[in-house]
């Protein structure tokens, strides 16, 4: 993969500062005032920069945030995806498998944009509640399941591939969440982490991932259709 020279780091930089900027503001004015309002504002703001997160771990798995292969992991998983519960490099490996067998039941992700379980509004509705309620959490923490490592076709021969990040990514995790936990514990309380921080990342930022992962390739003409029939471009 030839990395992309016309990368702005600059960019690439100031929307880190941002993302973590706006996750510390909200912490501080819940800090300032502490009071319902407040925690509920700070829950969903937190709940974006989670998002945001997401999205910034899958530009560095494609190399697009900065134009070093090392800046991007380090970015990617440190600063991005081990904060929110995401194993970067497994992740990566499970990412570029959706790239290659999109539209088809090798893809990790299939359940998220095929037509099975939202057939009609009602099961539709029902998809999305159980989005929000965190049905759906190997997607934030893209780790493979047994069904999708016994998966036939060319994905087959790689399932076994991510393991050998598994660690890695797992003391990544381990340790980013317990900085976070204590930070949480230090600036307002113990509470602070599994309230603020885990809450929204179990529902509100799984139901917003679950839903960009769906309207990004989800046709109405149903499943057997052309994978270029299911590429969206969102402005």
């Amino acid at each position: 993969m030839t990395l992309d020279r016309s990368i702005s780091h600059a960019k690439s930089v100031t929307y880190l500062f941002c993302v973590w900027g706006v996750v510390v503001g909200a912490v501080m004015l819940y800090a300032a005032w502490p009071m319902w309002i407040t925690l509920i504002l700070a829950i969903c703001v937190i709940s974006t920069r989670q998002s945001a997160m997401l999205i910034i771990e899958h530009e560095c798995w494609h190399y697009n945030m900065f134009r070093s292969r090392r800046a991007n992991d380090f970015v990617g998983s440190a600063l991005a995806g081990w904060a929110v519960g995401s194993a970067y490099y497994c992740g990566r490996q499970r990412h570029l498998d959706h790239h290659r067998h999109l539209g088809c039941e090798a893809d990790p992700d299939y359940e998220y944009h095929c037509t099975r379980g939202k057939e009609t509004g009602s099961h539709a509705l029902r998809h999305f509640f159980d989005l929000l309620f965190g049905k759906h959490l190997s997607y934030v923490f893209s780790l493979r399941s047994k069904k999708e490592n016994d998966k036939g076709g060319r994905g087959k021969g790689r399932s076994k591939r991510p393991r050998q990040h598994l660690w890695p990514d797992l003391l990544g995790i381990a340790v980013t969440q317990s900085l976070l936990f204590t930070l949480g514990w230090l600036t307002v309380g113990w509470w602070f982490y599994p309230v603020v921080w885990m809450l929204p990342l179990l529902t509100l930022t799984t139901f917003a991932n679950g839903v960009r992962a769906m309207v990004e390739h989800f046709s109405f003409e149903g499943d057997d259709v052309d994978p270029d029939k299911r590429l969206y471009t969102i402005e």
